[in-house]
Order: structure tokens, then sequence, then C-alpha cells
């Protein structure tokens, strides 16, 4: 009976050390879809959307809601927390960020990964020279 005992206790110890499915997995990159947007002018609105693809498993699957989203310049486009983006200005361009944080209470300790993509207002469309 001990024999017994002791091979119980060996497997419950096991099944609880061993990894999670969800161990491991790991972003490595984030695509923003679209790429790039030429806006038509002031207010005009475009809703990014973020793609985060993993490993182990392989897997991309939507992530616009968990990253932070940010203008490098406020004086071309703004955007929400959700990836919308609107269009502040009818000449000048920006960069629109996502970014991704692996610890977001203490975003230093821990992995980042950011993703851009270009914003222009008017220059396609002959408006800015």
């Amino acid at each position: 009976m001990n024999g017994r005992w002791f091979l119980l206790i060996l497997l419950v110890a096991g099944v609880l050390l061993m990894p999670s499915c969800g161990a491991g997995t790991q972003l490595v990159s984030i695509a923003l879809i679209p790429a790039s947007v030429d806006f038509q002018g002031v207010g005009a609105q475009i809703q990014f959307k973020a793609l985060g693809t993993y490993v182990r498993p392989p897997v991309t699957k939507d992530i616009t809601n968990l990253v932070q989203w940010s203008s490098n310049s406020a004086d071309v486009a703004v955007i929400t927390s959700g990836g919308l983006a609107t269009g502040t200005n009818i000449c000048g361009s920006a960069e629109i960020l996502a970014t991704w944080y692996s610890n977001p209470s203490h975003p230093s300790q821990g992995t980042t990964v950011v993703a851009t993509a270009q914003v222009v207002d008017g220059t396609n469309n002959g408006i800015c020279q």
C-alpha cells in the first residue's frame, strides 16, 4: 500500500509542476492594418487594427484592445485607446504607434513590442506642396 501512495504522490506532484499550455507563449511582432493612411482633411477617421504574432505555438490574433495606442504628432492625428485615429490638420505626417507590454503595471520590467503606421494629411491629394 505504501508503494501506491508514493506513486500517487509522484503523479500529483508531476501534474502540478508540469508547465501549462500557455507557458512560453511570447508575442514577437505586431502588424498594423492599415500600414499607412492618407487622410482627406481634418476630422477624417480610420480604425486601426493590431495583429499580434506569437510563438509557441505560432499563432496570429487580434490584439487591438491589448496595445497602447499613441500618435507622435497630435498636430496631424490623434488616436483613441481603441485604435480610432482622427486627422487634425490638412497638411503633415505622423506615426501611429501600437505598444504592447508584457508587464503593463511595470512597463520597464519585461518585454515591449512596438509597431508603427504612417499617417499623412493631404499630401496625396494635392492640398500640401
